[in-house]
């Protein structure tokens, strides 16, 4: 490849590149270097922000299979549960609600898409605003924060929301509230509290990385239900080579921050279930991943089904 003066035609062609030749074997690496380019990308400014948000990460469908194709999205989880919303419910000319929205709004373009007359993105850290689209409203703050709007909704979706909401009761009511008659909502999360992977622990620098959900991630399956002193949690996580810099942090994000609401699958469940007029289907995600001592000191507290359940998924239709 050749480059020229115009940076901003050089970053497209580059990611252009990058695309054609993983798109069909795309790993996480993968996903992980074309969102560090959206970063870039969107952090400079003039001809590269407007690349970046006309160019990158657009979502394709495919009309013959009815699916959205996967290597356009930088999370491959959000085409899994987007597909998941097209086998229950049409966005075809409907008003539409994302609570909990990526930060680069792929599942909002997604569902414009798909037909949508006009969607909501609701997220503190949306890196786009409403210039981008004007079909695509931006919010940024979480749902329920500002003003509910009522009975505006034909659909309400949030992908990877249900385990980082604190208030699960008034949560529910609000999407009853911004829901029209005959209104669906599809609500997911995962990992859940009390799963394998529950504790989240997310830290993405430059220097360092630690995903819950990949191989950088140096806590055994159910250790962080345990509950260790923070002397022993020290000690363990010394053992696994973590430096003695990272330990505070982890506890902390482990245990103290208010990024997850760390609640069972029943906790979550019950305010969705005593809604008045409304249906409602709810499917729990399992994984049956090799039990340990951890997982056998959990299960002394908490049921195994919940032990086992991963994510949870709620299907609703209000009356």
């Amino acid at each position: 490849m050749s480059f020229n003066t115009n940076i901003g035609e050089d970053v497209k062609r580059l990611i252009k590149y990058l695309r054609k030749k993983w798109h069909s074997d795309l790993t996480t690496k993968f996903d992980h270097l074309f969102q560090k380019l959206d970063i870039l990308t969107i952090k400079a400014s003039g001809e590269l922000e407007e690349v970046a948000i006309n160019y990158l990460n657009t979502p394709s469908f495919n009309k013959k299979s009815k699916e959205l194709k996967i290597y356009n999205f930088t999370r491959p989880y959000y085409l899994c549960e987007m597909n998941a919303i097209l086998k229950r419910y049409s966005f075809e000319d409907k008003v539409v609600c994302e609570i909990g929205s990526d930060p680069f709004l792929e599942c909002s373009r997604a569902a414009m898409l798909l037909g949508a007359k006009e969607v909501h993105s609701y997220d503190y850290g949306l890196r786009l605003d409403d210039s981008y689209d004007d079909k695509i409203k931006v919010h940024k703050y979480h749902f329920g924060q500002g003003d509910i709007p009522e009975k505006k909704f034909d659909l309400i979706f949030a992908i990877a929301t249900l385990e980082h909401i604190p208030d699960i009761e008034s949560f529910a009511r609000n999407i009853f509230s911004a829901l029209k008659p005959g209104g669906n909502a599809f609500i997911q999360g995962e990992p859940l509290w009390l799963s394998a992977k529950g504790h989240h622990l997310w830290i993405d620098r430059s220097d360092v990385k630690y995903h819950f959900d990949d191989v950088s991630n140096p806590l055994d399956d159910w250790y962080h239900l345990s509950r260790p002193s923070k002397d022993q949690f020290e000690k363990d996580m010394i053992n696994k080579g973590i430096n003695t810099n990272e330990i505070s942090f982890f506890w902390e994000s482990i245990y103290e921050r208010n990024h997850i609401n760390r609640k069972t699958p029943d906790e979550l469940i019950h305010y969705f279930q005593y809604l008045d007029n409304v249906e409602i289907e709810i499917f729990r995600n399992m994984n049956y991943r090799k039990q340990n001592t951890h997982f056998e000191i959990a299960r002394k507290s908490y049921p195994e089904e919940d032990l086992r359940t991963s994510g949870l998924t709620i299907f609703l239709t209000k009356k």
